[in-house]
This record gives structure tokens, C-alpha cells and sequence, in this order.
């Protein structure tokens, strides 16, 4: 049961560390820089 539990929580650990991405924006021949970006974070912690 601990074996399981170790590696269960191995396993969630991994997962929370991979990088993700937060907002898609391919560019299109509208949009062709739709590719370029940058998030700040405010001070209270939220993302902008």
C-alpha cells in the first residue's frame, strides 16, 4: 500500500512540474505575429 502510494504521488509530482502552455494564438494571414507574447506577474500574483 505505501509502494503504491509513493509512486502515485511520484507520478503527480512529474506532472505538475512540465511546463504547459497557457494560451494558443497560431498566426494566421490575418494575424501573422499572433506567435509573439509575454505574461507578467502583478504583484497580488495574478497573471496579466
Amino acid at each position: 500500500m505505501a509502494a503504491l502510494l509513493l509512486v502515485t504521488g511520484l507520478g503527480l509530482a512529474s506532472a505538475a512540474d512540465e511546463p504547459r502552455a497557457a494560451l494558443r494564438l497560431p498566426p494566421g494571414a490575418g494575424n501573422p505575429r499572433n506567435s509573439e507574447g509575454d505574461f507578467i506577474r502583478l504583484k497580488d500574483g495574478r497573471m496579466m
